[in-house]
């Protein structure tokens, strides 16, 4: 069975990202970091300790890098799902958790819980020992302050900057919510996801990130990590389409191209985002964006593969 694991940083107009040579070099190392816990390890280890990297790097929309909501405050949410048994894991809302994938792999440690979200999910975290996230990005703060003042001058109310923050999102940046897929030697699969959501989100919003089926998802036919607009890829279940279409027989570079496509037709571009490995250990990579942050490390090359404009 060939070993793989294929890590993404976020799908968006990456050519407006600065030094994007620091994102590839992050992208290249998370990548590695997931291959050395496939050698002796499960596909699941693999995910979390990709997932974990990318978060601690700063540079991407999780962990330390999230965005802020409309009060001020980082909520993040993750996922993370394994093949075998179907166990999954996921928290959303969290705040002052350093690295939310690993607490949305305790979660799925947990027997009978799935989901956890909020103080319930933080209480956990410190409940675990897990290390507490306790800096913000100067520029967040910075970007933060400037589009609370640009929506309060344009007398936008609280229940508006949910939509408006999409739009912005949208025209403005990459998304860089950061995922993971992996096969591993025994033919078990694992996928998982991590974000701090949009700019100024209402308190309390959770996107695709963490639920299973829409910004994750592992079976024994595939595994799945899709980023975007949370909004569109949880009304289309993005990724458990894209499962299922393995199981019908696609390999997952077509499986996400199909669900791509789908939901182009639909909703239009600029908002989704996919990677992919199937149970053969084909990888896959489909989005309907400018670029999109991505690398695999497998058996049998020498280093990763690393790519965000092609």
């Amino acid at each position: 069975m060939t070993r793989v694991v294929f890590v993404h940083g976020g799908a968006g107009r990456w050519s407006r990202v600065k030094d994007l040579k620091r994102y590839e070099q992050a992208l290249r190392e998370a990548a590695e970091e997931g291959y050395k816990e496939l050698l002796n390890g499960s596909a699941l280890d693999a995910v979390e300790a990709s997932i974990r990297y990318l978060e601690d790097t700063g540079l991407f929309n999780a962990g330390k890098g999230s965005v802020l909501n409309f009060d001020g405050f980082i909520e993040m949410d993750a996922g993370i799902m394994f093949s075998k048994d179907l166990k999954v894991g996921s928290v959303a809302c969290v705040r002052n958790v350093k690295n939310p994938i690993s607490l949305a792999r305790k979660v799925l440690e947990i027997d009978g819980h799935v989901f956890l979200a909020g103080d319930t999910a933080t209480k956990l975290a410190k409940a675990f020992n897990l290390e507490e996230l306790n800096e913000v990005r100067e520029d967040r703060r910075r970007r933060y302050i400037e589009l609370k003042r640009m929506f309060e001058e344009n007398g936008k109310l609280p229940y508006k900057v949910l939509e408006n923050s999409i739009r912005y999102y949208l025209r403005a940046q990459a998304h860089e919510t950061v995922g993971a897929v992996a096969l591993d030697s025994d033919g078990n699969l694992a996928a998982g996801a991590s974000t701090g959501g949009i700019w100024l989100k209402i308190p309390g919003r959770i996107g695709d990130s963490p639920v299973p089926g829409a910004g994750f998802y592992a079976d024994m036919h595939g595994a799945v990590s899709a980023t975007g607009i949370g909004e569109v890829i949880l009304r289309t279940c993005a990724c458990i389409r894209a499962c299922t279409l393995m199981a019908l027989g696609l390999n997952a570079e077509d499986a996400v191209r199909s669900v791509v496509n789908y939901v182009t037709e639909i909703f239009g571009k600029d908002n989704i985002g996919m990677v992919a490995v199937d149970s053969k250990g084909r990888i896959g990579c489909a989005y309907n964006t400018e670029g999109m942050a991505r690398a695999y490390m497998k058996d049998g090359i020498s280093e990763p593969v690393v790519k965000i404009l092609s």
